[in-house]
């Protein structure tokens, strides 16, 4: 038996060659039969893939749970798939009629200008956030070539790497969190599959975001490099959304004055003081940054109301409408953040990608009802850990932020945007209930025994 067992062979190796000779075979098959569209995005694959795992390892590392990385690979083979998923919708059930088509247009073009030493090249008509983001794909563009397949890709991959940030701001921020549920959650959620899994502000957002929560998390803990993570985060957030800027930047500063020192004492008076004047300042900027966005100078609270208003009209229109439910006091504030979190419900639904997203709420619903007695733990951990009240802080403004969208369309898109960290609330630690045990009389006229720990 001992000689059998030794005699046992590792059949990996056998597997992975066989698992390349037929990776080399489809290749050559598609570069064959298929166009540069195609076989460009086979090529491109493989290379995301050695590209995330030391990244994958690096956080295995880091855990003391190994099979996080297998959650973390499992997760990107579904991130790429979802990608050529995305593609396929846009292009073959929508025929096309999405921003992405757009965006491949002006990437393409921008591509052969930069391959040519042209960087002051045209953008197409819109908003700041559109420019910049044809300024991206036109990058992605010059290093993979003209498919638009591989493009969807890498974005897809992007959209990735926001996550496993996400997921360490959480480890960070909330070390005694239940991580593996919220790294469920978190890489396997279906619209957290799908709609930052294509050419566009979506999976720019999310990276951009995750480096934002990665930073913030550093910075509540009292870690080196939050402030530069967070800084580039909300910089780079900004230059496509800054209302998601400003957001971010308003949660950390609400959450700031909690944040605990080098080994989890409070921070001093004056340092505290200074950090809160430089957060103050740069929200001053990302806030400006979004005024100039929505056209709302200098005319406080009724401009932001009257954007809010614009939006709400705008959003209400193209086949998905729904009444809005705008809080207009603290009561409304439920229901409105049921609207911006569950909705549309099977009912409401009247497609195939709306009904697929009313599934999601309704299992969102039983998650958060099942998770109901970790609430109180919510509540607790505010004050315990920064982190959680920043996140809760964020969800609050995007609530209130959001719920003027009437569009379903849109919203089931945007809020992908709030669900990394409404999260956490079904992961933070659960409220232990201690059980008193009835003690006996000789039990309670015995001497208590003295601790081995004094």
């Amino acid at each position: 038996m001992e000689t059998i067992r030794h005699l046992r062979v590792d059949p990996r190796p056998a597997v992975g060659i066989l698992a390349v000779g037929a990776y080399v075979v489809v290749l050559f098959w598609a570069m064959s039969a298929a166009t540069y569209n195609v076989w460009g995005a086979i090529m491109i694959a493989p290379v995301l893939v050695l590209l995330t795992l030391p990244i994958a390892r690096r956080v295995a590392r880091s855990e003391e749970d190994p099979r996080i990385i297998r959650i973390i690979l499992w997760a990107l083979m579904l991130k790429l798939a979802a990608s050529i998923v995305r593609h396929f919708v846009a292009f073959e059930v929508y025929d096309g009629s999405a921003d992405a088509a757009r965006y491949i247009d002006y990437g393409q073009d921008m591509a052969q200008s930069f391959w040519h030493g042209i960087f002051d090249v045209e953008t197409p008509a819109g908003s700041s956030g559109t420019e910049f983001t044809s300024y991206v794909v036109g990058v992605v563009f010059s290093l993979t070539g003209p498919t638009a397949l591989g493009a969807y890709l890498v974005f897809s991959w992007l959209g990735f790497l926001g996550l496993c940030f996400f997921y360490r701001a959480f480890r960070i921020g909330i070390p005694d969190g239940d991580y593996r549920r919220y790294a469920l959650l978190l890489f396997f959620l279906p619209s957290m599959l799908f709609w930052p899994s294509g050419i566009g502000k979506e999976a720019w957002m999310m990276l951009t975001l995750g480096i934002s929560a990665y930073g913030v998390a550093r910075i509540l803990t009292g870690r080196p490099g939050g402030y530069l993570a967070g800084g580039l985060g909300v910089l780079g957030a900004a230059m496509v959304r800054p209302h998601m800027g400003a957001l971010v930047a308003a949660s950390l500063v609400a959450a700031y004055p909690f944040r605990r020192g080098h080994v989890g004492r409070s921070m001093g008076p004056v340092a505290r003081v200074l950090g809160m004047a430089v957060l103050l300042a740069g929200l001053l900027v990302v806030v400006q940054a979004a005024e100039e966005r929505f056209d709302v100078q200098n005319e406080g609270l009724q401009g932001a109301e009257t954007a809010i208003d614009e939006a709400a009209e705008q959003t209400a229109k193209g086949g998905s409408e729904f009444e809005a439910v705008r809080p207009d006091s603290p009561l409304d504030i439920p229901m409105a953040a049921f609207s911006v979190l569950f909705r549309p419900l099977p009912h409401e639904a009247h497609n195939a990608q709306a009904l697929v997203a009313s599934f999601e709420g309704v299992l969102l619903i039983g998650l958060f009802a099942l998770a109901l007695p970790r609430l109180p733990g919510v509540a607790r951990q505010v004050w315990r850990r920064p982190y959680v009240l920043f996140s809760m802080a964020y969800s609050l403004l995007f609530v209130i932020a959001f719920s003027s969208f009437g569009n379903f369309g849109i919203l089931v898109r945007q809020r992908v945007q709030l669900f990394p960290l409404i999260l956490i609330a079904l992961a933070v630690p659960a409220v232990a209930r201690a059980k008193r045990k009835p003690e006996s009389t000789t039990a309670s006229l015995a001497p208590a025994a003295p601790s081995p720990h004094r």
